[in-house]
């Protein structure tokens, strides 16, 4: 289910970003009658919220979780959408791509090391994280599809809504998950070392000493018996 989670909403975001958005950039800039540079400092804003998150987040990820900034990544993700279906003027789809730059960096970077510690494995981590790339390069072919069957003139606000409401999909299902990353976890299934080690302070013992020569000699001498009537013999 994790991989199914992280599939749909990595194949959202790319439906919006890299479909949707492109698809119906012309429409949109008829509508709200901006100039092309305003179009294009939309796809700027995005990058540059994206970039200034990408830093802190680790961070955050430590304090809170990954999986708990994944789902707030869908959850920015989905309103930024929503906010950008409703726009009413320039300055509403400034925030909207604000927003996106922000939930779209949670999930690209907390992705990979995610699937590596949750599999235990690098090999199916990486694996599985090319079938992740594989479904988001597939929403992105769906919304151009999607776009170009419906029109951009009458539709763009509809799918824009449908794709922000799609992100709660992979937040419930990474809720029913649960944390999927505690403390010790990379550990769970890690060989017990507690009685392999030696134990260095009888090593170290002054008792555990080598036998001298004369002790060593004397253990090898033969033993003598004795006789009551005769003494040791």
């Amino acid at each position: 289910m994790l991989i199914s989670a992280l599939s749909i909403q990595y194949a959202l975001n790319g439906a919006v970003q890299t479909g949707l958005f492109p698809a119906t950039l012309s429409h949109v800039q008829d509508v709200f009658g901006v100039s092309h540079t305003a179009m294009s400092g939309l796809v700027a804003i995005y990058d540059a919220f994206q970039m200034i998150t990408s830093v802190v987040v680790p961070h955050f990820a430590d304090l809170h979780g990954m999986d708990s900034m994944i789902k707030l990544g869908a959850l920015v993700c989905g309103l930024g959408t929503l906010v950008y279906a409703l726009s009413m003027g320039y300055w509403m789809l400034t925030i909207s791509q604000m927003l996106n730059g922000v939930g779209s960096a949670c999930l690209i970077v907390l992705c990979p090391p995610m699937l590596n510690r949750a599999l235990q494995c690098r090999r199916r981590g990486a694996f599985f994280l090319s079938v992740v790339y594989g479904v988001c390069s597939l929403g992105v072919v769906v919304a151009y599809l999607v776009a170009g069957i419906l029109g951009p003139a009458d539709t763009w606000r509809g799918l824009f809504g449908v794709a922000g409401i799609g992100f709660v999909i992979p937040i419930l299902m990474l809720q029913k998950i649960g944390p999927i990353l505690t403390n010790g976890v990379a550990n769970k299934n890690a060989p017990s070392t507690r009685n392999s080690s030696p134990n260095l302070s009888k090593l170290s013992s002054p008792t555990q000493e080598q036998p001298t020569a004369e002790a060593a000699a004397r253990e090898m001498s033969p033993k003598k018996e004795y006789d009551p009537a005769f003494g040791a013999q």
